[in-house]
């Protein structure tokens, strides 16, 4: 919950009394089920979007962002309650802090194993419950990429992907979300009216990874959903052309057109 102050105070005349109006606007409440929230006075001109993103940890909801947009007319001033949008995204991990300019949560993981024994008493337990936790980290970004491609905020999100493209996972992040949407799509039982494959592909392609990122991504894919991928990405043959080198990329390609090729005759 927010409540904004007031730009300056107000004085009422009612009756020959004067009220003072409180300083601060009426609340909005911005998520609900909040356990914790995470925030950054550090500044970095090249990622604003992060530095100034209100992370909240929400339990089982997972996680959610509150993400600034800024506008595209640089001179034009924002301040902190400015055009924003909550994004909310799964997170494997329970999130103990949030690595602003690094793109990563630090979170804990917990793995629960069941020891089984004979017991004479019927009263006691047969089975006992043991949680090993592990300290570990968690990507983040394709997720919010994928959620402003979602709501046709393309826009952002090549901003927020562009000051990331240092990273030295950033061609992971490209390759996850392709095949995060890939492997929902392909395998759905319901038709989609309006697929996300096709944003996600014209996203991709706004980066030099863009053939590299196609070939780890059916590298990692059944080959039954190969002819989704490929039917949005483009014919192998043309990305082949392409693509001259390096010589791993190549062979790859070589393997993914012979597949294709086979399958057409099964």
């Amino acid at each position: 919950m927010f409540q904004p102050e007031k730009s300056s105070t107000h004085i009422k005349e009612d009756n020959n009394k004067y009220h003072l109006d409180g300083p601060f606007c009426s609340p909005s409440v911005v998520a609900s089920s909040v356990e914790n929230l995470w925030t950054t006075s550090k500044a970095n001109l090249g990622k604003m979007q992060l530095m100034e993103a209100l992370w909240l940890g929400c339990g089982a909801q997972g996680m959610k962002v509150w993400l600034p947009l800024f506008p595209r007319d640089e001179g034009k001033t924002h301040n902190f309650m400015s055009k924003r949008i909550m994004l909310p995204f799964k997170v494997d991990i329970y999130p103990l802090a949030v690595l602003f300019e690094d793109a990563v949560i630090l979170g804990t993981g917990s793995e629960a194993i069941s020891y089984s024994f004979g017991s004479l008493d019927r009263h006691l337990p047969s089975d006992l419950p043991f949680c090993m936790l592990d300290r570990t980290s968690q990507i983040y970004l394709h997720h919010i990429l994928r959620q402003l491609l979602r709501r046709n905020l393309g826009v952002h999100a090549l901003d927020l992907a562009r000051c990331c493209t240092e990273l030295p996972y950033f061609p992971h992040v490209l390759e996850l979300l392709l095949h995060e949407v890939l492997e929902a799509e392909a395998t759905s039982k319901e038709p989609i009216p309006d697929p996300l494959l096709p944003r996600v592909v014209a996203f991709i392609q706004e980066f030099p990874e863009f053939l590299q990122t196609v070939v780890h991504c059916a590298r990692k894919t059944e080959v039954a959903l190969w002819p989704y991928l490929f039917s949005k990405v483009g014919n192998p043959t043309d990305l082949f052309e392409q693509n001259m080198n390096p010589f791993y990329e190549v062979g790859h390609f070589f393997c993914i057109y012979f597949c294709l090729q086979f399958s057409l005759y099964l």
